[in-house]
């Protein structure tokens, strides 16, 4: 058994062990994690019992102390009566234990009645609501979706940042006013009267990018809003994860909550959903994220495959309304060897096409076909024949 100064902990007990194997169940794998619950599970794996986590806590002291770091980290707490896993604020201690601190009590009052002072407790939940018995109900974590997208072409000499968005994307965690990083509610004081009035709304926070869909290797503006929620624990900055991952960027908050930042989708993201996120740097349990979808790699085709000189080319693209979007959404279309060019502009369903006559005279040959991302600069091509 160990003891510090709020938490309890024995790593034998069932109850215990069981919410700690219920943590590591409910770990996603492109989410992050706390570090010392991440350190846990690369330590036991994603299978682990509550039983072979406590023998193995028995027999060794270093994994026993990352178990009670794991437990305090969590904020898990053991009701030693039932051996059950509750929660429970400083204040809900005091007042369960009333009678066996009913002395205690008497003298603090006696000694602040005695100096002419005053005093007001307010016995409240930590982060949750308590039913009869002193115990913690969890809190719902909500989400609200947004719109705003705003775009910023590269080389822009204006700010990253757009004007405020109308409503958050994606968030993930709210953070209620006078609430620190330990969850209990700030006691009454100069400065933190209690309100006579309802508290505000939680913060939210929000995250969008300027381009929802694109191939790998394409820049993206990402914003982020109401981060000025973010505890301040001397970083006042924004980590930004690719599907989970750090990427080794850490942005700062500007002071009214916003913070926004190019950032290059990898070369080697696979086609599909991706998740970019906005992390608090002091509290990485706070965060926020949007959905990127990586397109299919650009295909050019021509038809048909063999022609001779007179004959018209038809030239075909596909997947590139994956090109990135700064404003100009169309193709340049060449064959280079026969000084043949145009525009084309890229359809809804990202297809692009043009026409080419071959000019008389041309040699027999093979000859390629590109199709050029106005925007970005990605291209594919084709290739055709011209026969004699």
């Amino acid at each position: 058994m160990a003891e510090n100064s709020d938490i309890k902990i024995e790593v034998t007990r069932p109850a215990e062990l069981s919410r700690i194997v219920e943590l590591i169940a409910q770990a996603k794998k492109d989410e992050p994690v706390p570090p010392r619950l991440g350190e846990l599970i690369e330590a036991v794996g994603k299978n682990a019992s509550a039983d072979e986590l406590g023998a193995r806590a028995e027999r060794d002291a270093g994994f026993a102390e990352l178990v009670r770091e794991v437990v305090k980290e969590s904020g898990i707490t053991v009701n030693g009566d039932h051996n059950t896993v509750v929660h429970r604020s400083l204040f809900t201690r005091i007042k369960n234990d009333w009678s066996r601190k009913k002395k205690t009590t008497f003298v603090f009052l006696f000694v602040v009645i005695s100096v002419g002072g005053t005093s007001l407790f307010t016995l409240a939940p930590d982060r949750g609501t308590a039913d009869q018995a002193g115990h913690e109900k969890d809190v719902a974590v909500s989400s609200s979706p947004s719109a705003g997208r705003p775009d910023v072409p590269p080389g822009s000499s204006s700010s990253l940042l757009p004007p405020p968005v109308p409503g958050p994307l994606n968030t993930q965690r709210n953070i209620s006013p006078n609430i620190p990083p330990g969850g209990n509610p700030a006691p009454p004081g100069p400065g933190n009267s209690v309100p006579d009035q309802p508290p505000p709304a939680p913060v939210q926070l929000g995250t969008t990018v300027s381009q929802v869909r694109g191939l790998p290797g394409t820049s993206v503006n990402f914003y982020g809003t109401c981060y000025q929620g973010c505890p301040d624990r001397g970083h006042r900055t924004v980590n930004i994860l690719w599907d989970g991952v750090h990427t080794g960027e850490a942005v700062p908050i500007e002071a009214d909550g916003r913070f926004a930042v190019r950032f290059t989708v990898p070369e080697n993201a696979s086609v599909g959903e991706h998740h970019l996120y906005g992390q608090c740097t002091d509290d990485t349990g706070l965060w926020s994220r949007v959905t990127y979808t990586v397109s299919p790699p650009l295909v050019v085709t021509a038809s048909p495959s063999k022609l001779r000189a007179g004959q018209v080319l038809s030239v075909r693209g596909t997947n590139f309304d994956g090109c990135p979007d700064y404003g100009d959404r169309t193709v340049n279309v060449t064959i280079d060897a026969l000084g043949l060019t145009t525009r084309a502009p890229i359809r809804s369903d990202g297809t692009v096409a043009a026409q080419f006559t071959i000019p008389q005279g041309t040699a027999s040959n093979d000859y390629y076909v590109t199709g050029q991302c106005r925007d970005g600069g990605q291209w594919a091509r084709g290739v055709f024949t011209v026969q004699p």
